[in-house]
């Protein structure tokens, strides 16, 4: 099925910020921001749009998705290799995790991490990054490449694909597309 979004409200929001992952937590957004040199994690009052904090992320890195998982906040690298591995609700870098490839999205399903890295693939990886499993990704029996940013709601991933006006539903045990949402509007 297609389904369209219903806006409920629009919050402002910093248009020169290349958002890569975002999150809502406590009332207040977490946001990951990309590019080279303008990479950082900030938290943002949604009421205003007024920045409440910025940790800073070193020049040579791209930073994209961000997940959080019980006292750590997870933000990936682009091509670095590497995720930032913050306190939660601190922010203090504590440490990283190593991968290998892009890192585009990240959620949190159940117990495991699920990322993106632009593939038809998630890969879920357990609290310590390593890999558990991977699930490649299907719309009506194809691969569904462009795997963006991530989020999970009950036993359902729900990603946008690059360079497109849909988010994509999938159930996270089958990898099969289940609803699609048309937000061309």
């Amino acid at each position: 099925p297609v389904s369209s979004p219903v806006i409920l409200r629009t919050l402002p929001h910093d248009t020169s910020s290349f958002t890569q992952g975002l999150l809502y937590h406590g009332g207040l957004l977490y946001e990951s921001t990309g590019l080279y040199g303008e990479s950082k994690l900030r938290v943002i009052d949604p009421a205003d749009g007024r920045v409440i904090k910025t940790v800073p992320v070193a020049p040579e890195i791209f930073a994209e998705g961000l997940a959080q998982s019980g006292d750590r906040l997870v933000q990936l690298t682009w091509r670095e290799n590497s995720a930032m591995v913050y306190s939660f609700p601190g922010l203090e870098l504590i440490g990283t995790f190593a991968y290998q490839g892009e890192g585009w999205g990240l959620t949190v399903s159940g117990a495991n991490f699920v990322m993106s890295n632009g593939s038809d693939t998630l890969v879920f990886r357990n609290q310590a990054f390593s890999i558990v499993r991977r699930l490649p990704v299907t719309l009506r029996g194809r691969p569904l490449p462009s795997l963006n940013e991530l989020e999970s709601v009950n036993g359902m991933i729900y990603a946008n694909v690059w360079y497109n006006d849909f988010i994509f539903a999938i159930n996270d045990a089958t990898g099969k597309v289940e609803r699609i949402f048309d937000c061309s509007s």
